[in-house]
């Protein structure tokens, strides 16, 4: 098949390429090398190896994720009742990034959750925590979803520092946001009822 498939024209004629198996074989695979230590990617492992699960949850969330295999390893862990706060440390340490702990309202700067929206921040489960320098550290639950960095870095217009934060704090948070009104609205309130 090689050797004809070149115009006389170009000079190619007897240029012998091969067939398709051959030029692949000398690509590297696994299984090449059965004394490589593979790296500490999966959040299973690294659960297990925290002693945060069982030989036995590990298996069951491998089961759950070969029937779900669109679903993300830590939703799985979530709602298997693992520490969330194991699972979101774990999925930093895959993705290499920081964890934080999400505290009160105090702790972070709201007009930027204002700037986005509380329901955005929900929906796309980000949470910005705070300035430093020229950029807004942003609490992510999942750091997988790389759009939503660029997203919000074209909302605030500033450049993003995404971190791992866990959805239980980020929730607890913007509810106690949506509960209690701000000053500028409870003055804005108390303007309309005079």
């Amino acid at each position: 098949m090689g050797k004809d498939l070149a115009n006389k024209d170009d000079g190619l004629k007897d240029l012998d390429i091969g067939s398709t198996g051959d030029s692949l074989s000398d690509l590297w695979s696994p299984d090449d090398d059965e004394n490589v230590v593979m790296p500490l990617s999966d959040v299973g492992m690294i659960l297990q190896q925290s002693g945060a699960i069982s030989d036995s949850q590990l298996a069951s969330a491998k089961s759950v994720a070969a029937r779900s295999p669109s679903r993300r390893a830590a939703d799985i862990y979530h709602e298997m009742g693992i520490d969330s706060v194991a699972v979101q440390k774990a999925v930093a340490r895959v993705s290499d990034m920081e964890f934080e702990h999400v505290g009160d309202v105090d702790d972070v700067n709201t007009r930027y959750i204002k700037r986005l929206s509380i329901d955005y921040c929900k929906n796309n489960r980000v949470l910005p925590l705070r300035q430093v320098g020229n950029r807004v550290v942003l609490g992510v639950v999942d750091p997988d979803n790389l759009l939503i960095f660029d997203e919000v870095r074209h909302k605030l217009g500033m450049p993003v520092k995404p971190v791992v934060i866990c959805p239980g704090e980020m929730n607890t948070l913007l509810a106690s946001m949506q509960e209690a009104p701000s000053d500028a609205a409870a003055a804005a309130e108390q303007v309309d009822n005079i």
